[in-house]
């Protein structure tokens, strides 16, 4: 039996994590463009593995082979599109916290011009 993904990530995070504090789950999410919950979750496999493109950024803040991460996925998820990923932070429309100021604002200018 191969190792789930999650458990290849974290394996390889935590081996660089022991000397500089640059591997932090924090440091390498902002790195690699998602939020830190997500990775956490995908390294403990509550959800399927990454999009092509967040994994190749994973391998290469990592020190890794690409093809290396992108083979320890199996035949899961890797190469469907984007939008088939549910919770993948690298999909262009995600939650963040300013987007929701905004909207806000928004709502509120259409309502009092009503």
């Amino acid at each position: 039996m191969t190792q789930p993904f999650g458990a290849f990530v974290r394996q390889r995070r935590e081996a660089l994590a022991a000397n500089p504090r640059d591997f932090s789950l924090r440091q390498v999410a902002g790195r690699i463009g998602v939020e830190p919950a997500y990775l956490s979750k995908v390294e403990r496999d509550e959800v399927a593995p990454p999009s092509e493109d967040t994994i190749r950024r994973l391998a290469e803040d990592l020190g890794g082979d690409p093809d290396v991460f992108l083979g320890a996925c199996g035949s899961s998820s890797v190469g469907a599109p984007a939008s088939t990923k549910a919770g993948d932070p690298s999909l262009p429309h995600r939650y963040t916290p300013s987007s929701t100021r905004s909207r806000g604002r928004g709502q509120a200018t259409t309502a009092t011009s009503r």
